[in-house]
């Protein structure tokens, strides 16, 4: 009887959840508004701490027990503009953690070398994309190497299917690199090529800081008294730089439980076996 009281309970407030088309572009909009409406969501940072008090308060009014879980990084790298010039074009660079402490910010001008003598001048070298989340054994290797000839700085082109600005995560263990290591967009090539050839210099641009012993919060939402699902919505340690895509709720697996987070009347519902389409809304909702 319980379980039949249960499922029922469970249908009504899925059935009034879909009246609202919580899958809507208006609805998904919503979300993504207010997200961004916290500013920039580095760890640590004000918007950090924002997204965390909106989704711990929406968990709450959803009738979860909440707990703050407190994160402190030991180092942290701001960087606040980076950018790579030549020949009158500028490209956005971003400084591949963790910079030389010394040259956390720096301005520097220097020609452009693929091989051959490259001390006092910027390397430039190309990495494959691996499909990995943290800097490899080669790819670390490529980089000492490189900065092992002393060059002035490193411009690295990471390739990836949208040609843009990508860089591993590294780990808190790992040590500042010997010179600046920048990463362009692969799409920014031909800008450099043509300072290759001619011979003009690159410059770089940084305005950044190190922060030590940053402090931020894992939110827990919790339901079951320990014995239920549990979902942990958190911002990860990878968020160091400017984190945008790592809060969300992370999903029970087990065979027995799953999760369902449905909007209604501003509530969050919670239910079980939920269909593919909302298994997307959650990853969307995790990844604004």
């Amino acid at each position: 009887m319980r379980r039949i009281l249960i499922a029922t309970m469970a249908v009504l407030m899925v059935g009034q959840a879909a009246a609202k088309d919580v899958l809507s572009g208006v609805s998904l909009y919503e979300d993504v508004t207010r997200y961004a409406s916290f500013g920039l969501h580095r760890f640590g940072s004000p918007g950090d701490h924002g997204t965390a008090d909106w989704i711990a308060a929406e968990l709450k009014a959803a009738g979860f027990a909440i707990k703050f879980q407190p994160v402190v990084l030991g180092r942290q790298y701001v960087v606040e503009r980076a950018t790579a010039e030549a020949a009158g074009t500028t490209a956005e660079a971003t400084p591949f953690w963790w910079p030389p402490e010394d040259k956390a910010s720096f301005h520097l001008s220097a020609p452009l070398a693929r091989d051959g003598d490259v001390a006092g001048k910027v390397l430039w070298i190309d990495l494959p994309f691996d499909r990995g989340a943290y800097l490899g054994a080669a790819h670390r290797a490529a980089i000492a190497e490189a900065a092992a000839k002393k060059p002035a700085a490193v411009l690295l082109m990471i390739g990836n299917p949208a040609d843009e600005r990508f860089a591993y995560n590294v780990t808190q263990d790992d040590a500042p690199w010997p010179v600046p290591v920048m990463v362009v967009a692969a799409r920014s090539r031909a800008t450099f090529e043509r300072a290759l050839a001619s011979g003009v210099p690159v410059t770089f641009d940084v305005d950044g800081h190190y922060d030590r012993n940053v402090g931020g919060r894992n939110v827990i939402a919790e339901i079951g008294a320990g014995r239920g699902p549990t979902i942990v919505v958190s911002t990860p340690m990878t968020g160091w730089y400017s984190c945008v895509c790592e809060r969300g709720p992370a999903l029970p697996t087990s065979s027995r439980w799953r999760a369902r987070l449905l909007r209604r009347n501003g509530r969050l519902i919670w239910s079980s076996s939920p269909p593919p389409a909302m298994r997307l809304a959650m990853a969307a909702w995790s990844c604004f």
